[in-house]
């Protein structure tokens, strides 16, 4: 199944679960164990291209640092004008 998810990502459960004949519940459960997630990671890193792999990588690590650092700032500013959502929204 990881093979499968590997050479079409945007297959859904319902149509692994009719590839793989069960149901879209079982492959659901499949797809969530450890197991599974750990095959399904080392089997990536065999397959994708690594310079893309760290292309996007360093693109994703350089937008999560800039929205840390502009929720820091926003945090930084006195309580009373820190909206009760973004508190929320940042736990």
């Amino acid at each position: 199944m990881a093979e499968a998810l590997l050479a079409n990502p945007r297959i859904t459960q319902r149509e692994l679960a009719e590839q793989f004949r069960c149901s879209p519940w079982w492959i659901s459960q499949i797809m969530r164990s450890e197991r599974f997630m750990a095959r399904r990671a080392k089997r990536a890193a065999e397959v994708i291209d690594p310079i893309l792999y760290a292309t996007v990588k360093n693109q994703m690590e350089k937008v999560m640092l800039r929205a840390l650092e502009l929720l820091s700032e926003k945090l930084e500013r006195p309580a009373q004008d820190i909206s009760d959502n973004l508190v929320l929204r940042t736990l």
